[in-house]
């Protein structure tokens, strides 16, 4: 797993503070670290919300089919919903 933290901390005066990054991240669908070794995006996780201690959280999940892949979004009660791979880049 990779955790791409969107959090600016910084220290004033002997105190540290938080805030979120809201500068736009772009990722493949699939990655490499060595010549072996290929792995693909299944989950994006995302925060709504202004402060870091509160908001709304979903995910972005992704279905293998035979003939390639479908997304899915889901957050907490509403029904799940396919999306584009246009929405998940977003």
């Amino acid at each position: 797993m990779i955790a791409l933290m969107r959090v600016i901390q910084t220290v004033s005066k002997g105190k540290y503070s938080s805030r979120k990054n809201y500068n736009k991240i772009e990722y493949p669908l699939t990655m490499s670290f060595t010549a072996n070794e290929h792995h693909n995006l299944k989950v994006v996780g995302n925060h709504l919300g202004s402060q870091l201690n509160s908001g709304h959280y979903y995910a972005y999940v992704m279905k293998k089919l035979e003939n390639g892949q479908i997304w899915y979004k889901c957050e907490d009660s509403k029904q799940v919903k396919q999306i584009s791979n246009d929405e998940l880049q977003k």
